[in-house]
């Protein structure tokens, strides 16, 4: 059986307290032979609002502090990170040492160290079109969208993405352009309108010029059948404006009669009423449109291979806006530029040093 060489420990970074932020720490190395796992030595890992938010995201009310505090405290020794790009360190399960290969690791199992060991229905191999630097920024994302979406697309359908030029937002109008949508609109700013309209948006509503009801209602896309919201959350930024609301109200003839409204945020209710439904297959929704969306990992290999099909037809490239080192301060300044909201795109970590350099190092 033939390998890559494999070192006994490996560096990783891990969430680190409130105080010290990401720290780097040496462990070892997972072991290789496992049943229903492959090894892969990381190259480049993806980094998302969830991250930058210690997982917790909106689970929590923002004033239940000393509760975040105590998950804060839990999560504090692990690893952020659910994207990765690799290559493989063992020939096995059909996987030969070298293969380049892309995915997502369990929840908080990580992507920031140098070794992970990847449930084999959570990896697809990398698409031959894609270097190390772009491949990362498509898992979470894309699966997000594809998951999202493609029950519901047909060839007449049309679709408003709120927010679309963040890091889900963007690969999801090229989703949607790939699934067969007659019309895609979107919600943006002035300064990203080019950017959409390049990933597939075929009307755009920029929300700066403060007309958001009025331009969607001119949109030759509504009314519409399948909104996916990429803004609404439990953070009051997201609130102001009341995307849910503004857009079902009945009045406003902006939703057809059947239409489905997915959320990736929420406040703390609506994941609860996720969680049980995910868990026990328990509806509990007060609308029959709305709700919140959650990922599914488990199994996503299928998924991920639609995914890279698109992509080596170059009909699917996420953007990477930032590339950080793969340092304490690096993995600091990423969830930053994160969390600052105005990233276009997807940021990513360099973990492996193979000549990719990165854009940003010390933000």
């Amino acid at each position: 059986m033939s390998t890559l060489n494999q070192p006994s420990t490996m560096r990783c970074i891990i969430y680190g307290t409130k105080e010290t932020g990401p720290q780097s720490k040496t462990i070892a190395t997972p072991p290789m032979n496992s049943r229903n796992r492959i090894l892969v030595q990381v190259h480049m890992a993806g980094l998302n609002p969830v991250d930058a938010k210690d997982v917790m995201g909106d689970k929590l009310p923002h004033d239940w502090t000393r509760a975040r505090g105590w998950l804060r405290s839990y999560v504090s020794n692990k690893i952020p990170g659910f994207d990765f790009a690799g290559t493989v360190v063992e020939a096995q399960h059909g996987f030969a040492p070298g293969d380049k290969v892309f995915g997502t690791m369990p929840p908080m199992e990580g992507t920031l160290a140098e070794y992970i060991s990847v449930p084999l229905d959570q990896i697809c191999y990398m698409p031959k079109n894609y270097a190390f630097r772009q491949a990362p920024a498509l898992p979470l994302a894309g699966l997000t969208a594809f998951q999202c979406l493609q029950p519901h697309i047909t060839s007449s359908s049309s679709v408003l993405i709120i927010g679309g030029s963040g890091g889900t937002g963007h690969v999801a109008l090229q989703v949607a352009r790939n699934l067969g949508a007659e019309h895609i609109t979107t919600v943006c700013s002035t300064k990203n309108k080019n950017f959409c309209q390049e990933c597939g948006a075929t009307h755009i509503v920029d929300y700066a010029q403060g007309k958001v009801l009025e331009d969607l209602q001119q949109s030759p896309g509504c009314p519409f059948n399948i909104i996916l919201d990429c803004v609404t959350s439990a953070d009051p930024r997201d609130q102001k404006m009341n995307y849910p609301e503004l857009i079902q109200t009945k009045e406003h003839g902006l939703v057809a009669d059947n239409h489905v409204y997915r959320r990736l945020g929420g406040r703390s209710p609506d994941w609860i009423r996720a969680g049980l439904e995910r868990t026990v297959g328990l509806h509990c929704w007060k609308d029959k449109h709305e709700k919140l969306f959650w990922i599914r990992f488990p199994k996503s290999a299928p998924e991920l291979k639609q995914l890279q099909e698109w992509a080596e037809a170059d009909k699917l490239m996420p953007r990477v806006e930032s590339a950080y080192d793969f340092t304490p301060e690096g993995v600091q300044g990423a969830f930053d530029a994160i969390l600052g909201r105005h990233v276009q795109g997807k940021v990513i970590i360099q973990v492996k040093d193979d000549g990719e350099a990165t854009q940003e190092s010390s933000k």
